[in-house]
Order: structure tokens, then sequence, then C-alpha cells
């Protein structure tokens, strides 16, 4: 018989809910706005193609070890300003991995470096290396 992870997400998400803040996690896409001129780049860079609104908790990363993530790089985590942490949006099929930025309030950050913790098929949160 299989594990079944659905308190174990529900259990992140409120956990987020409670202590994190609103934020919104947006995709870029890869594909150049016109295909006869890829040089001219994908078009404009405030105009996400996917956008989720999601709650997150902000760490620094000199929690990392604290938070179990051991095989991490010193040399990347000094890379980071921040690690964002935020569970699977409950009924997505979105892998938040493929995700490029997070817009907190008025403030943009790029995600540098992300990891899944996923215990079994479902995804329960989501870590990100950020940057402003």
């Amino acid at each position: 018989m299989a594990y079944d992870y659905t308190d174990d997400q529900a259990f992140g998400v409120a956990e987020i809910a409670e202590y994190g803040r609103q934020v919104v996690i947006q995709r870029y896409s890869d594909q150049p706005t016109d295909s006869n001129a890829p040089w001219d780049g994908k078009g404009p860079a405030n105009q996400p193609d996917q956008a989720i609104p999601t709650m997150m908790v902000f760490v620094p990363p000199s929690s990392a070890t604290a938070l179990g993530l051991r095989g991490v790089d010193e040399a990347l985590l000094k890379r980071f300003e921040q690690i964002a942490i935020c569970p699977h949006p409950p009924g997505s099929t979105d892998d938040l991995r493929e995700f490029d930025m997070i817009l907190d309030g008025g403030q943009l950050w790029r995600i540098i470096w992300s990891e899944t913790l996923r215990p079994g098929p479902v995804n329960v949160l989501y870590f990100f290396g950020v940057m402003r």
C-alpha cells in the first residue's frame, strides 16, 4: 500500500498560509516574439506567460542546513539573498520549478535555483534560491 501524502501537502499549505505572505510566481516564455528574428528577444519583459498567486515564506540562506538542504553547495548558497518556500498549489499540475520570477508586493525576485520536497509521487514543498 502506498503512503498518501495528501495530509502532508495540506499541512505545508496551512503552515505557510499562517506564517507566509501572498506573492505571485511567474513564468516567462522561452520563445522569441518573432521566430524569423529571434535576436530581437522574447518580447515585453514585464509580461509573464503564466502567473500563479501563492503563499510563500522567505528565510535567509544560512538556514538551508536546518531546512535539510544539505546537498546544496556553499558557494551556490552565497549567491542567494533569500530562500523562498511554498507549497505545491493544491489541484495544480504545474511544476513550479519551471517558473522564473516571484513578485512580492512591488519587489521582483529572480529564481536562480529550485529544489522540491517530493517524498512520493506528490510535490509537497518547493524551495527557491532568489535574488533581486
